[in-house]
């Protein structure tokens, strides 16, 4: 057998990916970023199950990723349910579940893996990883600053160069008489539209505004904009979102056909964008969804929140990896390696990240995995030393040798 050749049936899936170790300890330091921002605004974290009954998603996140994107299976149990294709409903079921929004304001925040079924792109896969929060029972445009002046802290944190685009889809009245409007200019349109654009003209007619298609684009150059469709109610909340955006010095562009891929958004909606992802250039995106407690069986609650991908934050991110110090632990002679084991030991129960190398080789081996290890630091139990009670501590760097106590007592470890 030539075993340079793949063997295809223990490749991942298509759009799946796996995380070698340096890929999973960048994204450990993104979703570390994200979720103690928010921890900063005082979001707490949950987490809800992968795999949800479908009806979670049916009612609230639309048809076009029901019918397509959807991974909908029966288990065991002859059980509708499908993997999770974003978080939002989920955390809505959760807080629905445990009576959490019977004490409001709610803010909580969640990070995991999500799924859908759709063309793997450039920082976009099957199986993807997002951070997100989700902020209950305040309608008011403070509470628009609060999620996108977070969102605008973590992408800075991240080095990440973004766009803020705006805009509002307006309330369920705005939106009503707004949809009449579009589907009555479009209707002419119907045999030259996209496809999929003539399926949500039946479906959900805002949804062709978001249409990446060229066609699609040039049909609805002059057609009707939902700003203009804006009841006073609406008008005057986003102009006060975007007055308060201004003044806390975070520029955005409005946007007219920007409306979001979800069924439940409502009034507000943003993403921040790269011109680095090609087409799908959304890095982190948001909006509010007042109707979709109700829709799930709750009572009316205002709520707004956001999501970004790990993925497509670690492709842009020009953050430098955070370089842990380590610190070996080493014998010179065979007497004292059950002492290095114990030391190694009470390191770790401290936090260190300790490496132990073969103690059956000698020393000078030791000391060279050790440095192949990358190790910052090597603690040295020499004979002679450790017969005074001391302790050999070597700052692989710098070269410098101190001599510690061999009880390591206020033990710490400096670049």
């Amino acid at each position: 057998m030539n075993t340079t050749q793949k063997n295809y049936s223990l490749q991942p899936l298509r759009g799946m990916k796996d995380h070698l170790p340096s890929e999973q300890e960048r994204y450990r330091q993104i979703q570390n970023i994200c979720i103690q921002t928010a921890q900063c605004f005082r979001y707490q974290e949950v987490s809800t199950p992968l795999i949800e009954n479908i009806e979670i998603f049916s009612k609230t996140v639309g048809e076009d990723i029901i019918g397509k994107e959807l991974y909908q299976f029966k288990d065991k149990g002859d059980n509708s349910v499908a993997l999770r294709p974003e978080g939002t409903a989920g955390i809505v079921r959760l807080a629905l579940n445990a009576n959490l929004l019977t004490s409001l304001p709610l803010r909580l925040c969640y990070h995991g893996p999500m799924f859908r079924y759709e063309r793997p792109q450039k920082g976009r896969f099957r199986q993807f990883h997002q951070c997100g929060v989700e902020f209950f029972g305040e309608k008011s445009p403070q509470a628009e600053l609060e999620i996108i002046q977070m969102a605008d802290m973590i992408l800075k944190k991240l080095n990440i160069q973004t766009k803020l685009l705006i805009n509002t889809i307006g309330d369920e009245e705005s939106r009503r008489h707004y949809k009449t409007a579009l589907v009555q200019y479009l209707k002419p349109f119907q045999k030259e539209l996209s496809p999929e654009s003539q399926t949500r003209l039946l479906k959900n007619p805002l949804r062709i505004l978001d249409s990446k298609s060229t066609q699609d684009k040039k049909i609805l150059e002059s057609a009707p904009l939902p700003k203009n469709f804006l009841n006073k109610n609406s008008k005057i909340f986003y102009d006060q979102v975007l007055s308060l955006l201004s003044k806390n010095n975070i520029s955005c562009q409005q946007t007219d056909f920007l409306v979001r891929g979800l069924d439940y958004y409502s009034d507000t909606v943003f993403e921040f964008t790269s011109s680095e992802l090609g087409a799908q250039n959304a890095v982190l995106a948001g909006g509010r969804y007042d109707q979709l407690i109700e829709m799930m069986g709750g009572r009316p609650c205002p709520a707004i929140g956001w999501a970004c991908g790990l993925e497509r934050l670690a492709l842009l991110s020009s953050l430098e990896s955070v370089q842990k110090l380590t610190v070996a632990v080493l014998s010179t002679s065979e007497e004292l390696n059950d002492t290095a084991f114990k030391i190694a030991s009470d390191l770790r129960f401290q936090g260190f990240i300790v490496y132990l190398p073969n103690m059956q080789n000698p020393f000078k081996k030791q000391m060279k995995t050790a440095h192949k290890a990358s190790c910052s630091h090597v603690l040295i139990l020499g004979t002679e030393e450790w017969k005074e009670g001391k302790i050999i501590l070597k700052n692989m760097k710098t070269g410098q040798q101190t001599l510690l106590d061999k009880n390591l007592n206020h033990f710490k470890l400096s670049p």
